[in-house]
């Protein structure tokens, strides 16, 4: 996700902005990530892509059996929120 925001996400603009954020949500972890990049275009549904990144981000998120979510307003956003992680 990190790569694909810094290749895509910033071509445009000089004031690229890039979010990470962990924290727990209800015994969960949350993984979020955020560009202020151009974002996804209308028509695309990441969810039913055979590109290699979101086919990468999906399996991931079924791998952690996560709940994988994205944001397409103000730049793109993911969150992946992981149920069964452990605490080191």
């Amino acid at each position: 996700m990190l790569t694909n925001a810094f290749k895509y996400a910033f071509r445009e603009t000089e004031n690229g902005k890039l979010t990470v954020e962990t924290r727990e949500v209800d015994d969960r972890l949350l993984l979020y990530i955020q560009d202020n990049g151009p974002g996804l275009p209308e028509d695309f549904d990441p969810m039913q892509s055979e590109q290699f990144g979101m086919e990468l981000v999906r399996s991931l998120a079924t791998k952690l059996k996560a709940e994988l979510k994205l944001k397409n307003e103000g730049g793109l956003g993911f969150s992946l929120l992981i149920s069964n992680y452990k605490k080191v």
